[in-house]
Parts: structure tokens; sequence; C-alpha cells
């Protein structure tokens, strides 16, 4: 079942005239099943209601207008907040009870360095000397110092600004800010992407997942989209 909302029209452009019409669109899949999906978009026009001036994922925006002086409105936007989409969530519903869904869009911060120009030049002289030993048949040892610099890779990242010992090989290039949930915990300890749920072992954005309409809910759903302007 799907509906087109006419919610009248907003002065999107603060021109002191309400001339953008608002127009919201939602639909109901597989309504008589134990899955059944929800979506919801909405678009806003422009003066002569002949082009977009806003759409898709933009009830947030409208809601900014209407404020909560619509009562329809208001039903419908909460039901995009928590079931847009719901045949596509990133994260299992053990995942969901641990909140790892809200974390997802939480911000954190990777540390970004590169080698500075004196550790470069020493593993350019290290790789000379030991391939002219090698050349000449020579047996050269490095000592663990040696080992330790060959082996610094040129960028590095840190969860943390502070990167103890290491502050002599490398130096800061810049601060990346990132979402937990496009983070691997590789990348940064707090990172949920691919990260294994502790019940059932499902990792994190590596799939799509269902999230269940409550009861409650599908039926004021199905009461918000069963009457008028129906398809």
């Amino acid at each position: 079942m799907k509906k087109y909302f006419d919610f009248g029209c907003i002065d999107y452009f603060d021109k002191g005239e309400e001339v953008n019409k608002i127009k919201v669109e939602a639909e109901l899949k597989g309504e008589d099943t134990d899955r059944p999906t929800f979506t919801a978009s909405g678009t806003i026009y422009n003066k002569y209601k002949t082009e977009t001036v806003a759409g898709g994922q933009c009830l947030d925006t409208i809601k900014e207008y209407l404020k909560d002086n619509n009562k329809e409105f208001n039903i419908l936007f909460k039901m995009w907040q928590k079931y847009h989409l719901n045949d596509m969530h990133p994260e299992c519903e053990h995942q969901r009870a641990l909140k790892w869904d809200k974390q997802a869009g939480e911000e954190i911060k990777i540390y970004k360095y590169t080698l500075n120009t004196d550790t470069i030049s020493q593993q350019d002289k290290l790789k000379q000397d030991f391939l002219k030993a090698l050349e000449n048949g020579e047996t050269i040892t490095a000592t663990p110092e040696q080992q330790k610099i060959l082996k610094l890779n040129y960028f590095y990242d840190s969860p943390i600004e502070d990167i103890g010992e290491l502050k002599k090989y490398y130096k800061f290039k810049e601060i990346e800010t990132k979402l937990k949930g496009w983070t691997t915990p590789e990348e940064h300890p707090a990172g949920i992407l691919g990260k294994i749920c502790p019940v059932c072992g499902y990792k994190y954005g590596h799939g799509w997942q269902y999230l269940p309409i409550e009861p409650q809910d599908l039926i004021k759903i199905k009461n918000l989209l069963g009457g008028g302007n129906n398809e």
C-alpha cells in the first residue's frame, strides 16, 4: 500500500511567502506477511511546482517548517525515523540490543603520521649498505634498531595522538574524522565495521538485516496509508 501526502506549502527560501508545496510518499510492502517493509520520502517544489528544490530523505527538513503543528506528519515522521528501509540494517538483532546502531553514527578520530625525512634517509642508506654487502659477498647482520627502522611503514595511523617512542620516526600529517560504523576495529579500537556479534557471530555491516516493525507501529502505518490518495 502506498499513499501520497499533501502537507500544504512552506516558505522554503525564507522570502516571506509560503509557496513551496510539500509532498510525502510513503509505502508499506508485504503488509500481510511476517516481514513488512516501510519506506518514505519527501519532495519540496519550487514556487511554480515545476521543479524539485529538495527531495528524497528530507523529512527532517520538512519537520523544521511544519514543527509540531501537523499530527499526521508527526506520526509519519516517527515511523520514517524508526523503520525507513527496515530490511536494510547493517546490524543484527543482538548488536541492536547492544545499541551498535546508535554507536555507528558517533565520530572517532584517527591520527595519521608519515615517516619523517631522517627515517626515510636511514631506511634508504640501510638498504644500500645491505645491497652493497651482498654484491661484495660480505656477511652483514642488522642490529635490532636497524631491523626496526627497516620494518617501519611509510604511513602510520593511531587512535591516540601520543605515539610514544615512534615520534622519533614519524611526523604528524593530519587528523581524520570517521564514523564508528564505517571504521574497522583494526583502524580504531572503537570501530564496529566488521566487528563480530558476541551472540551469533554476524559481522556488523557485512549484509542487510531485517528490523521488525512493532505491532502497534504497524497499525499506525496501516492507518496512515489506509485512506485517500492510495495506490
